[in-house]
């Protein structure tokens, strides 16, 4: 029993850690992508995140809390090729469910952001990375059934990381033939800030999944 609340304990400790970087990360990078992207693309990137935001919720948020509540179930008395169908079926749910939230952020961003039509271009770019969010939350789900943190705690170290480098860098480079025009800096910039969310995301999913099959 102790060393089972030790593992527990362990376990919490490396997600708090895990979630402490994250945050300093998140805090170091933003300051020198609204440089990049100045106050009106700091607004774009806020529109079209929110939506973003709202769009994930629906499709995939819940995902690793379902699939390690139903997968653990299972574990618990033995039935573990039930526990692999849980999982897999859980990714044909989130291609069908990631793919119409994909889907309707290209094709609606229009709509959404009628009132900010420069933030189209960013909410587009994030269209991709609800679907991603999908699979990698199936794969959170599939480790923390297992008790096991510590693949979570690193991807999202992993995720945070590139997703910072990636969306300075991008910024910065889509940014570059538009410095003399404020609206199309910001519009690029906040296409490119939304280029390392999805960055982040995939190397996450690629190093699970080869974890995994």
């Amino acid at each position: 029993m102790a060393e089972k609340k030790g593992a527990v304990v362990r376990q919490a400790a490396f997600l708090m850690a895990a979630q402490l970087i994250c945050s300093v990360v998140g805090l170091l990078y933003r300051s020198p992508l609204h440089l990049i992207m100045g106050d009106v693309g700091d607004g774009y990137y806020t529109y079209a995140y929110e939506w973003y935001t709202i769009i994930l919720l629906i499709s995939s948020y819940s995902i690793p809390t379902a699939i390690s509540k139903v997968m653990a179930e299972r574990l618990a008395v033995g039935q573990y090729r039930n526990a692999q169908r849980v999982f897999h079926a859980s990714l044909y749910y989130v291609l069908a469910v990631g793919g119409v939230g994909a889907a309707v952020a290209f094709f609606g961003a229009p709509f959404f952001l009628s009132k900010q039509p420069d933030a189209v271009l960013a909410l587009r770019v994030l269209a991709p990375t609800i679907l991603m969010s999908g699979f990698l939350g199936c794969l959170r789900g599939y480790f923390q059934a297992q008790n096991n943190m510590m693949p979570t705690g690193i991807s999202r170290v992993v995720e945070q990381i590139v997703n910072a480098v990636m969306s300075v860098f991008a910024a910065w480079l889509l940014t570059r033939p538009y410095l003399g025009s404020e609206n199309l800096t910001g519009k690029f910039g906040a296409a490119g800030g939304t280029i390392g969310t999805g960055s982040g995301v995939l190397p996450a999913s690629r190093s699970w999944a080869s974890c995994i099959f």
